[in-house]
């Protein structure tokens, strides 16, 4: 026999290719249906391609295949049946649900068995996905009601976990969040957005710096739209060309602050001006130009979120 690399013919090795198959040699006839694909990328080659790979348990290349000649997967009710099979597979459960449903008389006409197959089949892995995803959902709801015990990474982990709640698993949840003083305040703030985002009417308790406040997140907007915040973030950027080093790190204390004032920053921060001057005036009075009149309760909070900040940092 001849190297593979010396014969330009796709279908001498095709012919290899459907013998390792019949004999059930799947990985050997792999390389021979590449070889031949890559010599003429024709529908049958294809076809044959996914097919391979499809019994290899290669699905997301097999799909890759499929999509790239997916008119061509459609002409014939055997390669329709396979790329439904993928689709299957990979639990893109909707696209196969349309395919068996508006290709039904064209299947069935092929294959009325093997339709009716494809249908079970489908309504099993949709069953057995939705029942995996309940009990993943009841492990989220285990672990986010025992954040107290957990690592800030855990907590972290697990709050992006939630992102599958709908809003009914949130407020089942929110009492062992949105009121435990030993939630981090990252995992808080993340739990927040989402009730922000489901527009929420509920109103929730929430520990807030030393305080227990009431919210409803309907009437919130979330940290990245505050404009106080973007206010003083473009107030240090002015300021950044007189000393970026400086700036930068006032900056990033700034926007750490931040996090533990949402979701009262408006209330805590009336003045940004004032604000951008104290964080200066404390690390550098130096660098401040034209001073501003500091009002008393600016000075306050501004006192309030450092000394509150030392006191977090050692929990």
């Amino acid at each position: 026999m001849k190297k593979i690399t010396e014969i330009q013919d796709d279908s001498h090795y095709k012919r290899i290719a459907r013998q390792f198959i019949e004999e059930g040699r799947i990985f050997e006839a792999e390389k021979y249906v590449v070889k031949a694909f890559e010599l003429n990328s024709s529908t049958e080659n294809a076809i044959l391609y996914a097919n391979i790979l499809f019994d290899l348990e290669k699905y997301e290349k097999a799909l890759e295949i499929a999509n790239k000649r997916e008119i061509d997967f459609f002409e014939t009710a055997e390669a329709l049946f396979l790329y439904i099979s993928i689709l299957i597979e990979i639990k893109n459960f909707i696209k196969a649900k349309r395919l068996l449903d508006t290709k039904k008389i064209f299947l069935s006409s092929a294959s009325e068995e093997k339709h009716t197959n494809l249908e079970l089949k489908l309504y099993q892995e949709k069953e057995i996905e939705n029942k995996k995803k309940r009990e993943y959902k009841i492990k989220i709801k285990k672990e986010l009601t025992s954040l107290s015990v957990k690592t800030v990474y855990e907590q972290l982990y697990w709050m992006e976990e939630a992102r599958v709640f709908n809003l009914q698993d949130l407020r089942e949840v929110s009492p062992s969040i949105l009121t435990n003083p030993y939630v981090n305040v990252l995992a808080r703030n993340s739990f927040l957005a989402y009730l922000i985002q489901y527009n929420d009417a509920h109103s929730y308790q929430m520990i807030w710096m030393d305080t227990q406040k009431e919210i409803c997140p309907i009437q919130l907007g979330t940290l990245e739209e505050n404009e106080t915040a973007k206010t003083i973030n473009n107030l240090l950027d002015e300021l950044m060309d007189k000393n970026p080093s400086f700036y930068q790190l006032i900056k990033k204390e700034v926007n750490y602050h931040f996090l533990f004032l949402f979701p009262f920053i408006d209330e805590t921060i009336p003045y940004p001006r004032e604000w951008v001057q104290l964080y200066v005036e404390k690390y550098e009075p130096t660098l401040i130009g034209k001073r501003v009149n500091v009002h008393k309760k600016s000075k306050e909070n501004f006192e309030f979120i450092h000394l509150f900040e030392a006191k977090y940092n050692q929990t």
